[in-house]
């Protein structure tokens, strides 16, 4: 739970922070909360797995380190912890590559917009863009990562399913 409040206030404050230097202080306050909440909520869901929060520290880390990993569990006691947990991390409603295509294009509007931007000495445009830019660049860079990642869950949640049984 720590991280997910963590990961939403982080949120809150960079996007809090660009929307304040683009469109005003109200708007900045509006818009960080409403994403850092919306980030906190969506989170939620996928790290406060039923199962995982009946295990301890130790289990935990177990599970986790397992669905990195890509194996299976083998102890049957922290085996459904470990479907329940990749299932849910497997579950997002959007593909990986499909962001990865609409941030890239969103990317591209924004540099294009900051271009414009100087050429026509719009101070909101020129401030406000490079720091949701780098952090556009920043998921570009982190995709990849995040798509041989879900494979590895895969591959762990079905050599887990596999060792159950039906």
């Amino acid at each position: 739970m720590k991280r997910v409040m963590g990961l939403g206030l982080l949120v809150g404050v960079v996007v809090g922070l660009v929307f304040g230097l683009t469109n005003g202080v109200w708007a900045g306050v509006v818009g960080g909360v409403g994403y850092g909440l919306g980030v906190a909520v969506v989170l939620r869901h996928v790290w406060g797995s039923p199962a995982m929060s009946r295990l301890g520290a130790k289990q935990r880390k177990r599970v986790r380190r397992a669905l990195r990993s890509g194996m299976p569990m083998d102890d049957p006691k922290l085996a459904p912890a470990l479907i329940d947990y990749g299932k849910a991390i497997l579950a997002a409603p959007i593909a990986p590559k499909a962001i990865s295509a609409v941030l890239g294009l969103v990317l591209v509007g924004m540099v294009a917009a900051a271009v414009f931007g100087l050429i026509d000495v719009d101070r909101g445009v020129t401030y406000g863009l490079p720091f949701l830019g780098i952090a556009l660049v920043a998921e570009l860079v982190f995709m990849p990562f995040s798509h041989r990642q879900r494979d590895r869950v895969a591959r762990s949640v079905r050599k887990t399913e596999a060792l159950r049984g039906p």
